[in-house]
Formats: C-alpha cells, structure tokens, sequence
C-alpha cells in the first residue's frame, strides 16, 4: 500500500547519504523486519556517527551539522522531505547512532492487510 515513488526516493535518499559519509569501499547494509503491523526499512553504514543531540535536528529543513570534517555536499533539504514523504504515509522515520559507531536510518510504513 506504499507510494512506490515517494518510498523508492526516501530509500534512495538514505543510500546517498550513507554512501557519502562511508569510508571508499566499505559495507552499507540494507534490512527490512515486520514489526506488529508495519514494516521497518534500515540502511547502516560505517561512517562518522551522528551525535545524539543532532538526532532530531538533521530532520530539519537546512540543518547541517556543525563540525563535520567529512561534509560532502548537500542542501540540508534530503532528511526533511524523507520524513514528510513517509509521514505521509502513516509511517516514522529516525536515526540510531552514536559518534565513531556508524549511523542506522530507520523508517517504518504501515502494513495494511
């Protein structure tokens, strides 16, 4: 029952991201799991890490995070439509991270029977 276009950008959106964070040639992992009536989508990679305080603030329009020696480009616009895209549709979508351990982006979409 998903937007394949809108999901298919959000998906292609957090495997740029994670492309451009990772170290050249390294495993980024994709993962799905049902989960009491929703289906969850993770996209993991091996990069910096996000600190926990910047959690909620990298879902906002514009928001760069301060500091980042490993900044690669970008608008600041890509988070913040993937949230409104999967919000859209019933769903959540957030981060798992720490700083040095790699990031998780989440999002998970209802599933309709």
């Amino acid at each position: 029952m998903a937007d394949v276009e809108k999901t298919t950008w959000v998906l292609i959106n957090l495997l740029s991201n994670a492309v451009r964070y990772s170290p050249e040639g390294d495993v980024i992992t994709i993962t799905t799991e049902d989960e009491e009536r929703q289906v969850l989508i993770k996209v993991h990679d091996n990069g910096p890490g996000i600190d926990a305080s910047n959690h909620s603030k990298i879902f906002q329009k514009f928001v760069q995070i301060p500091g980042k020696e490993q900044y690669k480009g970008g608008s600041g616009l890509g988070l913040s439509i993937s949230q409104e895209f999967i919000q859209s549709q019933g769903g959540s979508i957030w981060v798992e991270s720490e700083l040095g351990s790699g990031s998780t982006f989440v999002f998970s979409l209802p599933v309709c029977f």
